[in-house]
């Protein structure tokens, strides 16, 4: 925990309804984030309480550090995501399908977008390698689903 500046009241602008501004001391500690490197405000009360003083609220509560983490894995429309957030073919949110990330490791490639991984048990869920076929668009795809029509269906 690396202290900015000694305890003292810091005033704090809180507007009220009709938009004037009222003035409020709270005493408290500016302190560093290690993560993010942000001078974050803590009062008193949440000194007390939170047990990691060096992260800022926002990196405390994200990811690994989370009480809702779950390894990683999410479970979207069949699909199994995984949070790889340093792998170029993740989402904004840093999760990439698992089927996609286990091909593209077995070829040792990034995939493009324009492949597709078909499942040939049409379990979505179901990722081994042997279960799945690479498919160079998705006329491919299609044909394919052409031939197993009844066994896919919902």
């Amino acid at each position: 925990m690396q202290k900015i500046k000694e305890e003292r009241p810091y005033k704090i602008r809180v507007r009220n309804r009709f938009r004037r501004i009222i003035k409020e001391k709270r005493y408290g500690v500016l302190l560093k984030c290690k993560k993010c490197n942000i001078t974050y405000f803590t009062n008193d009360t949440t000194i007390k309480k939170r047990k990691q003083l060096d992260l800022c609220q926002k990196c405390v509560n994200s990811g690994k550090n989370h009480g809702m983490w779950r390894g990683g894995k999410l479970k979207r429309q069949g699909y199994i995501l995984l949070w790889k957030p340093r792998c170029k073919d993740s989402d904004i949110k840093g999760y990439i399908k698992e089927h996609r990330y286990r091909l593209s490791k077995k070829l040792k490639r990034r995939l493009l977008k324009t492949e597709i991984v078909h499942h040939k048990n049409c379990i979505r869920s179901d990722n081994r390698l042997k279960n799945l076929h690479l498919c160079k668009n998705f006329a491919e795809h299609a044909k394919l689903h052409m031939k197993i029509n009844r066994r896919c269906k919902k």
